[in-house]
């Protein structure tokens, strides 16, 4: 069963489609799913497409009382009094949230020694004609509070402040991205312990509120307020969070996951309660994540997670730009399969870590591993690995019908193709998901996920990860013995010219220029915030050029696969449509 695609995304691609003199007949031949009383899967109106016939909730921020009067002695001038013979200068800027209206929690400033700056990075419902905050000198005594209007060109003497001698002026930074703001209770468990904690065991917990643009939540048809709330209460949080990723994990800015008590219809993305925040700290665009799900969406991959960019906050430190998705598990909404006769597999080469052990074969050589992820009952997860066995065993047995019985044909050469254009260096020994379906008894390609190393974003120096005329991943895994059988060659090809995925690839370069300037002001705060970056090898080093190499290798990657498809053609006898 398919999830239904996203207004806004089918929008877009519609659009640039019709830019460009093409038709997308796949994604209106989805299908719509049914849950399992036989009615419509329930959707915001931006995801059904009936915005039109009603609005979303524009919930009005909550009433702060007044901020008092400036101090007669201004920001400056307390700054300049002496302190041990030196300037008391600053220590730390807060805004307040308890004045400022559109915050949900205090905020930090961060200094700029190189700009002499101090930068208020705000939420995206704040008006930054009216911050309020508070300086706290080094003699540890608190000034203010200060309300000012940080919109305006001229500088004030509440604006500038006295730091290691130097005058430092306090700006504001802010998109119109979603903000996610959590907030940690540490009586429960430190922030400090759980970005320490390799194995992702230490939990800390907290809250959650994420604020929307009123534009941009009649734009998608979204609320402007979203809250883990606590329906609990024995429990003080009613949120848990945790870190994710393997090798991500130990970058500098840091993947989480959050799992709220209650059950949230997260931006429009479908009730659930486990998101992840995709940090995407190798990518310097920032819109690999969000290219690469939208394109499995296009693709029509099944199960693909919705994804949104934004801009995240931890107990009021920007943390920068994210992507949130929802969480690739065993759910309603999520993968719907059934918890007891089906599985839901992954490729997952560090899952013999950390006490667990996951699922090897020799025909693999012990480069892949599997885990099963709905795997609470052990006969379960022994029925799981035997279908993995027969599966595996026909897939190298060179028998295209015994193939054909163990594997969903359409699927994989869908995941094929998205995996090969997308020139993802994890493709296939790693983060690669399927599922077993008990109503035709095949493994199924679903939910693409993994792309911080895509669309030649690697920083290695050899040309086969970033190259598009030179990265091919069909050489790795499951795809690998695949590509023996005529039926696959054939669907690749039916795909590719028939069924118009060609045309869909073909769309992807306008939808990088689309998310650079979306997310241009967002970036610009990511990059003060989190500072370095790993970019394309000689390829860019700002995010202007880092969008243009994404946006040139996608267009030559199209070309890559022209040739690559046809290939597959002249092997399988395929006669190639004339267009």
């Amino acid at each position: 069963m398919l999830r239904k695609p996203q207004k806004d995304l089918f929008t877009r691609l519609t659009i640039l489609l019709m830019l460009a003199f093409v038709l997308l007949p796949m994604l209106t031949a989805c299908g719509e799913p049914s849950d399992s009383n036989g009615g419509t899967e329930q959707t915001t109106p931006a995801e059904s497409g009936t915005l039109s016939e009603g609005t979303p909730a524009l919930i009005p921020d909550p009433e702060k009382p007044k901020a008092p009067a400036n101090p007669e002695k201004t920001l400056y001038a307390t700054s300049q009094e002496l302190y041990n013979d030196a300037p008391r200068g600053c220590q730390t800027i807060t805004v307040l949230a308890e004045f400022t209206k559109g915050l949900d929690y205090d905020v930090f400033a961060k200094k700029d020694t190189n700009t002499k700056q101090y930068r208020l990075y705000l939420p995206c419902r704040v008006d930054p004609a009216s911050v309020t905050y508070t300086v706290t000198h080094k003699d540890g005594k608190v000034s203010g509070p200060y309300t000012v209007d940080l919109s305006d060109t001229t500088v004030t003497d509440n604006e500038r402040v006295v730091g290691n001698n130097n005058s430092y002026q306090i700006i504001a930074m802010q998109s119109n991205l979603p903000t996610v703001m959590v907030q940690i209770d540490e009586a429960y468990g430190t922030i400090k312990q759980m970005n320490a904690d390799k194995t992702h065991n230490t939990f800390t917990y907290g809250d959650m509120v994420t604020t929307v643009t009123d534009a941009l939540a009649l734009e998608k048809g979204w609320s402007t307020r979203y809250e883990s709330k606590d329906t609990n209460p024995k429990k003080e949080c009613s949120l848990d969070m945790r870190g994710r990723g393997n090798t991500t994990w130990v970058l500098a800015k840091k993947p989480y996951q959050i799992r709220s008590e209650n059950e949230i219809d997260l931006l429009g993305m479908g009730l659930g309660t486990t998101y992840a925040l995709m940090a995407n700290y190798r990518d310097a665009t920032g819109a690999r994540t969000q290219i690469a799900l939208d394109l499995g969406v296009a693709i029509g991959l099944e199960y693909t997670v919705a994804q949104r960019q934004v801009d995240f906050f931890l107990n009021g430190t920007y943390m920068g730009m994210y992507v949130i998705t929802e969480k690739i598990e065993v759910a309603p909404n999520r993968v719907e399969i059934d918890q007891k006769t089906e599985f839901l597999f992954e490729v997952d080469q560090y899952y013999n870590q950390n006490g667990n052990v996951g699922i090897g074969f020799p025909q693999f050589d012990e480069q892949c591993r599997f885990r099963i992820h709905n795997d609470d009952d052990a006969a379960h997860v022994e029925k799981g690995k035997q279908i993995l066995t027969n599966a595996f065993t026909a897939l190298y047995s060179g028998n295209e019908q015994e193939f054909l019985k163990y594997f969903d044909l359409d699927s994989w050469a869908r995941m094929y193709l998205f995996q090969m254009y997308s020139m993802n260096s994890d493709a296939y020994h790693g983060s690669l998901f399927f599922y077993y379906s008990e109503k035709d008894q095949k493994l199924h390609a679903c939910s693409p996920w993994d792309f911080d190393w895509s669309f030649g974003g690697s920083h290695r120096e050899d040309p086969k990860w970033w190259d598009p005329y030179v990265c091919d991943r069909s050489q790795n895994g499951i795809s690998k013995p695949m590509l023996q059988y005529n039926a696959f060659l054939t669907k690749i090809c039916d795909l590719y010219y028939k069924e118009k995925v060609r045309d869909v690839l073909a769309t992807v370069p306008a939808m990088v220029k689309v998310y650079e300037e979306e997310n241009r002001l967002s970036f610009a705060m990511n990059e003060t915030a989190a500072a370095v970056f790993y970019y394309p090898s000689g390829k860019a080093t700002n995010y202007t050029e880092a969008c243009a190499h994404l946006y040139t290798t996608c267009v030559e990657r199209l070309n890559w696969m022209d040739s690559k498809v046809q290939s597959h053609a002249a092997k399988a006898g395929y006669l190639i449509p004339l267009t």
